[in-house]
């Protein structure tokens, strides 16, 4: 699949990508209990970025059927680009302040929830319909890479530049993703109603649901590892800090070990899932 240019460039975009979220999202939570020593003030911050998310996914469902999905994406990468960058010179200039991070949260939040409803639609795009399992478990490998590289490295850049370096890091991660999924070239398929408003579609959606309800157990099965990993970065700075006594480089270090679980998963997921649809 690496072969061809479009998902090439795609997969390359995931992994920058993923490595942004990676370093910032790491080097916020120790940022935070560094400056705070509250492990609450964390967990306050983390449900920003979720509620964040959750709030702007019935909006970005919509956009995704009506829109190019890669401008969509080129578009989430820019603005937070810009974003982030604004969030770094704030921090820089007038210190910290937890408002700032709080924006943060919000930004990673939408940002990502943005990120991950478009990408899986457009990868169907890209890929023919017999390599899409293989082609997800590629980019969920893909997504692990970046993310437990970004955490072994997020607290090195921690500890000797400190966290506005690694804001500054991000931002240039995001831009240098935006130039690889400009390079995907691919005909987007528009499902566009035009007299359908957005209430309509969204109680469409419900309705779905409603009548399919494995289809929604399946949704809430997603959401308890989601759960346990928010527990898990809640919780891992203040252990880390003042349990054993570490450094934001452990801290790095111990979150870079749970992205190799998500890596492994990716790698042992597929055959299968594959061997299944066969």
């Amino acid at each position: 699949m690496l072969k061809t240019s479009n998902f090439r460039n795609f997969f390359f975009s995931e992994i920058i990508y993923a490595f942004g979220i990676g370093i910032s999202t790491v080097g916020a939570n120790w940022y935070v209990i560094d400056q705070t020593n509250s492990t609450a003030t964390v967990g306050f911050m983390l449900a920003i970025n979720v509620l964040a998310g959750f709030l702007i996914s019935p909006i970005i469902g919509t956009l995704t059927d009506k829109f190019n999905r890669k401008a969509i994406i080129f578009g989430t990468y820019l603005i937070q680009a810009v974003a982030v960058i604004i969030i770094a010179c704030l921090l820089i200039f007038d210190g910290f302040r937890l408002g700032y991070l709080y924006l943060f949260a919000i930004v990673n939040g939408m940002g990502w929830t943005t990120y991950m409803s478009t990408s899986r639609s457009l990868v169907q795009e890209i890929l023919p319909e017999r390599e899409l399992i293989d082609g997800n478990s590629l980019i969920e490998i893909s997504l692990q890479v970046g993310m437990f590289t970004a955490g072994g490295i997020s607290g090195v850049f921690y500890q000797y530049a400190g966290f506005e370096f690694i804001l500054i890091a991000n931002s240039a991660a995001f831009i240098l993703s935006s130039i690889f999924i400009s390079r995907v070239k691919h005909n987007s398929i528009i499902r566009e109603n035009k007299y359908e408003p957005f209430y309509a579609s969204f109680k469409n959606g419900i309705n779905y649901l409603i009548n399919k309800p494995k289809t929604f157990l399946l949704g809430v099965a997603a959401i308890v590892p989601l759960v346990a990993t928010m527990m898990y970065n809640v919780v891992l700075p203040e252990y880390v800090s003042e349990t054993v006594h570490g450094s934001s480089v452990d801290f790095g270090l111990a979150d870079m070990f749970y992205g190799v679980g998500g890596f492994l998963s990716g790698l042992l997921a597929a055959p299968p899932c594959q061997k299944n649809i066969e």
